[in-house]
């Protein structure tokens, strides 16, 4: 990964960058340019783990909480292994529609999800798949706009919430401008910023001293707080969406089960430790979202002169929903353009045979 030389971000261009993402999204659309295998295996892990370490983050404290130390970390790992392994079986059904469906009968599609619905039943299954494909993605992007808004609120709380969520998405769009050979660089900033929102819980719990939780009141296994820890974490897993574009893009692509192997393997670790230090640090105080909890004590009194650090944590984490985007982003835009080119030339045949 490059450093890229500092210089100045005019208006000029961002508005450049954006119409060169914008046509490159177009022509691979097109088919006249699919997405090249130019990431090595470091920028793939770094994309890879950027996608999965998302909004779960901030609710790992609850889930600890609520089934305990022990159930909670075998909760983590079961489901970083199931996750892991169905990714594989993703790209390996990605490796197979390319070769059943030819590249001129997929209509301007790239090698991801609705291609398989192709390959298994048609323009049906392509349709099915499609649909599910484009809920789960829109249904991911808005529920990281949403999280980003709410951390943007305790940054500015004065601005009203639609106004913040509104400058959500503006940022997201502009991180469509960002070239495609740096969003590895982006993604490894991602995980500094939830670094930083780590050490920011810890530094947090540091400063409670004698007001942490009574180690008696820790639980090590719950197995009624399954019901909500499942759900959370396997939500938290999940990067089916965006690994599409992410494998096309490695060049090596028969060292991408190693690869996915460290991403879930950092994403499970980064987890653990979250939700151990929340639960350990708040005990049964700990919040649903753990940004409640930044410069709070146990008992929701403020710290004396700790407020900047949730400010902090909250402005880290927002920046590391808003790098993971483009991953999101990206994979949906390329399949509504290659269906709305598909309705277009459809149209124009219908057209052409009623002239007749």
């Amino acid at each position: 990964m490059d450093a890229a030389r500092p210089r100045a971000v005019t208006g000029a261009s961002v508005a450049s960058a954006l119409t060169t993402r914008t046509a490159t999204l177009t022509l691979r659309t097109l088919g006249a340019e699919q997405p090249q295998p130019v990431q090595s295996r470091l920028s793939t892990w770094a994309n890879l783990s950027s996608l999965i370490i998302g909004g779960a983050l901030l609710q790992m404290g609850y889930v600890f909480q609520t089934s305990g130390l022990a159930f909670a970390t075998l909760v983590v790992v079961t489901l970083s292994m199931v996750c892991c392994w169905t990714l594989v079986l993703t790209t390996r059904c990605f490796e197979k529609a390319a070769n059943l469906v030819p590249e001129n009968e997929r209509e301007g599609h790239t090698v991801d999800w609705p291609l398989i619905g192709q390959a298994a039943f048609g323009f049906s299954g392509k349709l099915s798949v499609a649909a599910v494909f484009f809920v789960d993605t829109v249904t991911t992007i808005l529920y990281m706009q949403v999280l980003c808004g709410s951390c943007l609120a305790l940054l500015f709380p004065s601005v009203g919430e639609a106004t913040l969520l509104c400058a959500a998405g503006v940022a997201s769009i502009l991180m469509l401008a960002v070239p495609e050979h740096y969003l590895s660089c982006v993604s490894s900033l991602g995980l500094f910023a939830a670094v930083v929102f780590i050490a920011s819980v810890v530094a947090s719990g540091a400063c409670l001293g004698h007001q942490n939780g009574n180690a008696v009141d820790f639980r090590f296994v719950d197995f009624a707080g399954g019901a909500i820890a499942v759900p959370i974490v396997a939500i938290g897993m999940s990067a089916q969406s965006g690994v599409g574009t992410i494998y096309s893009r490695m060049s090596n692509k028969e060292h991408f089960a190693s690869v996915n192997f460290w991403a879930f393997a950092t994403a499970a670790t980064v987890y653990v430790i979250i939700g151990s230090v929340g639960y350990l640090v708040y005990g049964r105080h700990v919040q649903v979202n753990l940004l409640d909890n930044v410069s709070f004590d146990a008992e929701g009194r403020p710290l004396l002169g700790l407020q900047w650090l949730q400010k902090l944590a909250a402005a880290t984490f927002a920046a590391k929903l808003q790098v993971a985007q483009p991953l999101l982003i990206e994979p949906l835009a390329c399949m509504l353009e290659a269906s709305a080119l598909q309705m277009c030339r459809a149209c124009h045949f219908e057209k052409d045979n009623l002239d007749l």
